[in-house]
């Protein structure tokens, strides 16, 4: 699916709703396929869609970071949104895949949960939709697969941004 690179996050939201889910740059789905499953990113192994931050709530616990719009209410994955959207790397160099876990599995991903969040406040942790699952997650428990890519380059992000500014004079 392309996607205009501003507006990508609202025009697939719809799909995310009441789904968890994984996102991953195409580069490590490739990985991901070769190997039948998602694995935990505990030594940087991975390209990651969110960087290499060594202190990610998950990683230090070597569970996959999932998106969970399951759990979360509608006010809490709208207060995420300001933190961390499922599209923020998606630029027309790095595509995205997002993967959708099947509900058979569902019943063993950890939540979030803010009493683990205070007592790890040295740890990156995505508050309310950021969950883990504690161990590989096999294809055949992907119930499908979204493909995202954009052709906006930043150029084209730099322009409107610019264009805003002389329209409305900041």
């Amino acid at each position: 699916m392309v996607l205009n690179k501003q507006t990508a996050y609202s025009t697939i939201k719809h799909r995310l709703e009441g789904e968890i889910f994984h996102v991953t740059p195409k580069v490590s789905f490739d990985s991901i396929v070769a190997n039948g499953e998602i694995r935990p990113n505990t030594n940087n192994q991975y390209v990651g869609a969110f960087g290499k931050h060594s202190g990610s709530y998950c990683r230090v616990r070597k569970f996959i970071s999932l998106f969970d719009y399951h759990n979360a209410s509608i006010a809490e994955i709208e207060y995420a949104e300001n933190k961390c959207l499922p599209t923020m790397s998606l630029t027309k160099e790095n595509s995205l895949v997002v993967l959708f876990l099947s509900q058979s599995i569902w019943s063993k991903v950890l939540p979030y949960s803010r009493k683990n969040f205070e007592e790890n406040l040295s740890q990156m942790v995505v508050p309310h939709i950021e969950a883990g699952y504690p161990e590989p997650i096999s294809m055949k428990q992907i119930s499908k697969i979204l493909i995202l890519s954009t052709n906006d380059d930043e150029d084209s992000l730099v322009k409107a941004l610019r264009a805003g500014r002389q329209k409305y004079a900041l």
